[in-house]
């Protein structure tokens, strides 16, 4: 649902500043991108600033791979503006900016958390488990 409603604020933003402030295609696309993505942007983290720097980062990039295709589509090629905006998404956003997210943006939180407690070895103790005697039964 959030996505949904993303993609429309972004192609809205789009189109409004084509056509009203007259900006240009790439533009407009990474106008749409910058508003609809912070519609997006949900952080369950402890400290979100880091996520959020890291979600800013990993969208700017994505934003202007995205504003490049846009343009070159619209603009070079003749397609709508709008059908350019949906190919460039599916291009730029489904795949290279969901991996970007998952493992960049939002590694996974358990993974994160078991790093955080995990305790260093220590060298100088002996480990007991090698020397511990083998029960047998029967």
């Amino acid at each position: 649902m959030v996505g949904a409603v993303a993609t429309l604020i972004d192609v809205g933003v789009l189109l409004a500043s084509i056509r009203w402030l007259h900006v240009p295609t790439a533009g407009g696309a990474m106008l749409g991108v910058a508003v609809g993505s912070t519609v997006a942007f949900r952080s369950s983290a402890r400290a979100l600033m880091p996520e959020a720097l890291r979600f800013l980062a990993g969208t700017f990039v994505g934003m202007s791979v995205h504003a490049m295709m846009v343009k070159t589509l619209a603009d070079r090629l003749g397609v709508p503006v709008v059908l350019a905006k949906l190919v460039s998404d599916v291009c730029v956003f489904t795949f290279g900016q969901l991996l970007l997210l998952r493992f960049f943006v939002f590694p996974a939180r358990r993974k994160l958390d078991a790093m955080a407690r995990a305790h260093a070895p220590r060298w100088d103790a002996p480990d007991t488990s090698v020397d511990a005697p083998v029960a047998r039964t029967g």
